[in-house]
């Protein structure tokens, strides 16, 4: 059963591309945090908006086993933000960890109400219920931050040409 569960996996992009942070994901708090980003959230791949991914918890949690390959099973991961331990994060919370990891493997999470802004091939900016800039190998989540990053970092020809794009969308 284990081995149908790992060749199913292959099938989408998602989990093709999860696999390559197979090393990472050997961290077991860094295994829950994902398990925990995959439960009540969906994700959007940079490479085709019209790609997203989504599961259940009992699928993230033996997602999350298959992939480490440690002879666990989905039990290991499912329902351990309800039963937290002082490392565990709840089911669907996202840390910048695995926003940074899913960014290197190219996918950022999936709102509704969500508008991507490519500024280069290494930082997106993201304005969902508030603002998300994405960069190679950091995420910035608070406003205040994305806003003095982007400050400090862009031209005056770019911060016009991002503040005309929030704008637009507000």
């Amino acid at each position: 059963m284990r081995r149908e569960n790992f060749q199913y996996v292959h099938e989408d992009g998602f989990t093709r591309d999860l696999l390559t942070v197979k090393k990472q994901l050997q961290d077991h708090s860094l295994a829950q945090e994902v398990y925990a980003a995959l439960c009540n959230n969906d994700w959007q791949s940079l490479d085709d908006p019209d790609m997203r991914y989504g599961c259940s918890w009992r699928y993230a949690g033996g997602l999350v086993a298959e992939i480490r390959d440690q002879g666990e099973d989905y039990l290991e991961f499912y329902c351990t933000g309800i039963v937290k331990s002082d490392h565990d994060v709840g089911e669907g919370f996202i840390s910048d960890r695995v926003r940074t990891l899913f960014l290197s493997i190219g996918w950022i999470e999936y709102r509704e109400e969500m508008y991507p802004f490519r500024y280069n091939d290494k930082i997106y900016i993201v304005w969902t219920d508030r603002l998300v800039i994405y960069g190679e190998g950091f995420v910035i989540t608070d406003t205040e931050n994305v806003l003095k990053y982007i400050k400090e970092h862009f031209t005056k020809e770019k911060q016009m040409k991002i503040q005309k794009w929030m704008f637009g969308r507000t």
